[in-house]
């Protein structure tokens, strides 16, 4: 199935798999005391099947980037929802967000309050959205987070590059920096005997801007 997508939440992993769509929760996979293989069990999917490319939690909800077309969608906590918690007997199925922020979503992140999801668009060069859950989709939510890179040349096709391309994975530091993946080469259709170019993907580093924290709410 191609396991691409991980997310952790307290000592359960989940795995996400980009073939098949499938969604696996490991339980007790992060427990010190486990001596043996965890025992693993299918107990979601993605909303058309299509495949998974990352997951993330954010509170207890999930949620996850899709390659099918349906964009960025979510797996609610299911308390206050009329339905049990995701499990073997009765798999859930993500939603699409609508309306939607990202119909092609790379990496995700989360820092707990706000979620970070790499737009990634096949024929377009991309951006980090940051997206406020609590609010309603707007005008002003998501915003451009991140967009532009320093510039350089791709080496397969000597395109000079000045925004992230093709983003793959995101990483949020304890101190606020943000770290991105992006491969200019992750939509390359390759037609044989062409071979896929290689070294062509980064990490970037967006610093923490150091504007500082707020309270939103009280709960």
């Amino acid at each position: 199935g191609r396991a691409v997508g991980l997310a952790l939440v307290g000592n359960d992993m989940y795995v996400g798999y980009l073939k098949s769509g499938d969604i696996m929760k490991v339980p007790g996979a992060l427990s010190p005391s486990i001596s043996t293989s965890p025992v693993s069990s299918l107990v979601a999917s993605t909303s058309d099947g299509k495949g998974v490319w990352a997951l993330v939690f954010h509170g207890l909800d999930m949620y996850v980037a899709e390659i099918g077309g349906f964009g960025l969608s979510r797996i609610p906590d299911p308390a206050g929802v009329t339905r049990a918690a995701c499990n073997v007997a009765a798999p859930c199925a993500a939603s699409s967000l609508k309306p939607q922020i990202s119909f092609f979503p790379g990496g995700l992140a989360s820092d707990g309050v706000l979620l970070y999801v790499g737009d990634s668009p096949i024929t377009v060069p991309g951006s980090v959205l940051q997206y406020d859950p609590t609010q309603p989709i707007s005008v002003t939510n998501p915003v451009s987070y991140s967009v532009n890179v320093p510039a350089y040349t791709s080496k397969f096709n000597g395109v000079t590059q000045t925004q992230y391309v093709g983003i793959a994975g995101l990483a949020l530091a304890p101190n606020g920096d943000l770290y991105v993946a992006d491969d200019p080469t992750t939509h390359l259709i390759v037609v044989a005997p062409a071979v896929l170019p290689t070294q062509e993907g980064h990490l970037w580093k967006v610093g923490f801007s150091g504007i500082p924290l707020t309270v939103r709410s009280f709960a």
